[in-house]
């Protein structure tokens, strides 16, 4: 499994083997299996934390482009990095993860590469 965020979109990949996708889809799992374990989701937490540690915080360029971004569009979301800032990602919890999910990733919101859209 792996993820990505942009602006205006949150991506999951999900790699199952044709033998294990009935499985798969009869076991419940859920679009936000972190949420399920506290395990499982903090360790997530902290690859995102790294990854942002990484690419912004340990970056000359990164924390320029953070900056120039923010006061770039002061007046839009996109003012917001868009793996968060630093202290909103060690203050988030799963709780707060699942209910974020539930207010916003509903049926109306969500597209498929199945779907006619």
């Amino acid at each position: 499994m792996n993820a990505f965020t942009n602006y205006d979109e949150t991506g999951l990949s999900l790699f199952v083997s044709v033998n294990r996708l009935e499985l798969w889809g009869v076991s419940g799992v859920g679009a936000l299996p972190a949420s399920r374990d506290a395990a499982i989701f903090t360790k997530s937490a902290n690859v995102v934390i790294e990854e942002r540690r990484m690419r912004t915080d340990s970056n000359p360029i990164g924390r320029l482009l953070e900056q120039f971004t923010e006061e770039a569009f002061t007046a839009h979301p996109y003012h917001r990095p868009t793996i968060g800032w630093i202290s909103d990602l060690n203050s988030f919890s799963a709780t707060d993860a699942q209910n974020f999910f539930d207010k916003y990733y509903v049926p109306s919101n969500m597209s498929s590469p199945w779907s006619a859209t």
